[in-house]
């Protein structure tokens, strides 16, 4: 039943890219996604990948074809058979149930309209109820902050002993050079703070289209195109972890200093990088 419903969720989208006049190969051209993935999309195979590669794919090809991208991924988890919704057939049998459960009320009880005045008089209760507990908790409320007021107010008084004009004079003289310590003290710790704050840097640059998914200090930050010639620059605390769709596609950087290259072109890779260097890590599928 779900593939079923995945086959047809793919040959809508294939459908609308025919009717736009967009071949595969000019979504690969801007996308560099290889043509066997945007085939497996439109079969509806969504397992020739790990999902979040498949997700990230699919999020490429409906901005490719011009769809609302978060709309067309809620219909693939539908697809899925996540998140269903309640059938038709459900719905109309509860409708029954509560057509039956409405006459046996009705003939059970002959006086039926008779009861809506004793409800609106029990609703008019509760109201007076509810307006006489709302007016309790204000009263109350009002007495602890008059309360609270007065004995702030009656604080004791302050006995003032003036000091020697020699303390003045000493203290005084000794004023600044404790506030000059403290500042100084402030701007080694803000400096110390930085350097923790901005220990790492990555400048990720694309030689040719690639797709990637990037997180810093193991939480999700972005997930982009960088076409050629372009830079992306981020700061970590620890590391970095990406999962490039073209790993021959980008040079990396770290804090000044060339990477080694991490794949060829058309490759997925999956890396960590920290301060010492590039870690490769398992693609495992779903």
């Amino acid at each position: 039943m779900v593939d079923e419903a995945l086959k047809k969720f793919a040959n809508e989208l294939k459908s609308i890219r025919e009717k736009k006049a967009i071949s595969l190969n000019e979504i690969h051209d801007k996308t560099r996604i290889d043509l066997k993935y945007l085939n497996e999309i439109e079969e509806g195979n969504f397992d020739a990948l790990p999902e979040v590669y498949m997700r990230g794919f699919l999020r490429k090809y409906v901005e490719m074809i011009g769809l609302d991208q978060d709309e067309i991924l809620s219909n693939f988890e539908l697809a899925k058979g996540e998140n269903l919704e309640e059938t038709e057939p459900a719905k109309s049998k509860k409708i029954e149930l509560d057509k039956n459960e409405f006459n046996k009320k009705s003939d059970t009880f002959d006086d039926f309209e008779d009861e809506k005045p004793i409800k609106e008089e029990k609703n008019d209760n509760g109201k007076k109820k509810n307006y006489f507990v709302i007016t309790m908790v204000l009263f109350v409320s009002a007495v602890i902050v008059i309360l609270y007021f007065s004995f702030k107010q009656k604080s004791p008084e302050e006995i003032v002993i003036e000091k020697p004009i020699e303390e003045i004079i000493n203290e005084q003289n000794n004023q600044p050079i404790e506030k000059t310590i403290k500042i100084s003290n402030k701007k080694e710790e803000s400096k110390s703070s930085a350097v923790v704050e901005d220990s790492l840097s990555l400048r990720i640059h694309a030689v040719d289209t690639s797709w990637m998914r990037l997180m810093v200090d193991n939480k999700f930050r972005d997930e982009f195109i960088l076409n050629p010639n372009l830079s992306k620059s981020v700061k970590a605390k620890s590391n970095f972890s990406l999962l490039v769709g073209n790993a021959g596609g980008i040079e990396l950087i770290l804090n000044g200093k060339r990477l080694p290259q991490i794949g060829k072109k058309g490759e997925i890779k999956n890396i960590s990088v920290d301060s010492s260097g590039i870690h490769y890590m398992r693609i495992k599928k779903n």
